[in-house]
């Protein structure tokens, strides 16, 4: 399909990590329904205009499924939290196997989990292009500091897209 583009790239999973890491995340407060839970729309917005060019695209919002997860588990004991975003991913992955993986990063106090889920994506997928971008890495390219300190908190992902990245990503 020549609307794929000179990249080849024909599936594009897009993963919105938890918004609390496993040291931050309280399974009582999740089971009584007291957490938020917003929709990756930054990812929406990219998916569209790769849909519209023919590339097949996944989304895995993981904080829904850490959500999900503690829900469903009979007790606090039977949650794994580390378990549940990896099964998650994996169980995607498996099915869909995309091309490239792009991570998307909302909030500061999301930082540590999306180091872990970037960290946790480059173990299972080690040869696929991993991207990484949202309102968080745009923050925190603002200065060299802030810039430099993030850029060493990633070292295994191969892109950042800073901004709204709708012409860029693609």
């Amino acid at each position: 399909d020549e609307r794929v583009g000179k990249s080849g790239i024909r599936k594009v999973l897009f993963v919105a990590p938890p918004d609390a890491d496993e040291t931050m995340f309280d399974c009582p407060t999740a089971r009584r329904g007291r957490y938020w839970n917003y929709p990756p729309y930054g990812v929406g917005v990219l998916a569209t205009q790769l849909r519209e060019r023919g590339i097949e695209v996944q989304i895995v919002n993981l904080n829904d499924a850490v959500l999900r997860g503690a829900a469903a588990a009979k007790t606090e004991e039977d949650f794994d939290f580390a378990a549940v975003t990896r099964d998650a991913v994996v169980s995607v992955i498996d099915d869909f196997e995309p091309d490239f993986v792009g991570v998307t990063c909302m909030f500061s106090q999301t930082h540590q989990s999306t180091i872990d889920t970037c960290e946790m994506l480059r173990d299972v997928m080690p040869d696929t292009a991993l991207a990484l971008g949202g309102v968080h890495i745009s923050n925190s390219f603002l200065g060299p500091q802030t810039r430099d300190a993030f850029v060493a908190d990633f070292p295994r992902v191969d892109f950042l897209f800073v901004y709204e990245s709708e012409v860029s990503f693609l």
